[in-house]
């Protein structure tokens, strides 16, 4: 008998004990759940920071259940000492007394888990459908930002293009001129030469300078158009 009682009360003591433990971890759990809820409300709520939220809420409801086995084992252990104590002895009555005190708070114990599991559950999903709903906008962020920006690039391009050719077209008028100033000087050279021989000879060489000449600005006109191009959509 004596023995019976020293192991109940070893049983009692753990059984204390695991009651302490899991109403440790259950506070834990709670404030994990306060903590699912902040973040769900919170802008700041990332993808990465619910994956970590809910890896610690899984790895701590599977400690809480172990805590459960090990108090339920230790409540029947109880039991079984009982069973062997008469039926109407004082110190059966007292250890029945002991063992539906801990059965009841494991039952209160289980109960509030299981309140608390859901609610987590749900707070947990809440974050991670807030932390989906902000990468999905600030992904959209980022396609529109770099839309504004090859419009904008598009925009500059087209600009350059019109002063390329407001340019060249300026030159074109520029050359026009010239071309009457050159043509007006070459008629009265002509009439000179038909009447000088030797200045007629002279005013040839002239003309085929002047055509080298042209033949030259046009082709480094081309050449600068065609950097100019390259550069701008290279």
């Amino acid at each position: 008998m004596e023995g019976s009682g020293s192991d109940f009360d070893n049983y009692k003591t753990q059984a204390r004990r695991l009651e302490k433990q899991i109403y440790g971890k259950l506070e834990e759990l709670s404030a994990l759940n306060i903590g699912a809820i902040r973040q769900a409300q919170s802008s700041l709520a990332l993808r990465t920071v619910s994956q970590d939220l809910s890896n610690g809420a899984i790895a701590l409801q599977n400690c809480i259940k172990s805590l459960f086995e090990k108090f339920s084992e230790t409540i029947s252990r109880m039991d079984e000492h009982l069973e062997s104590l008469p039926s109407h002895s004082p110190q059966r009555k007292r250890m029945a007394q002991v063992v539906d005190r801990f059965r009841e708070i494991n039952r209160d114990y289980l109960l509030e888990f299981s309140r608390t599991q859901n609610a987590l559950r749900s707070s947990i999903q809440r974050a991670e459908l807030f932390a989906g709903d902000k990468s999905h906008r600030d992904g959209s962020n980022s396609e529109s930002d770099m839309l504004l920006r090859e419009k904008n690039n598009l925009n500059a391009s087209i600009d350059m293009i019109d002063e390329l050719i407001g340019r060249a077209e300026a030159t074109r008028d520029g050359l026009g001129r010239q071309r009457g100033v050159f043509s007006s000087t070459a008629d009265r050279l002509d009439q000179l030469a038909r009447k000088f021989p030797l200045i007629h000879s002279s005013i040839n060489r002239i003309n085929r300078h002047r055509q080298r000449d042209k033949f030259a600005l046009a082709f480094v006109l081309a050449v600068c158009m065609l950097f100019t191009l390259w550069y701008s959509f290279g």
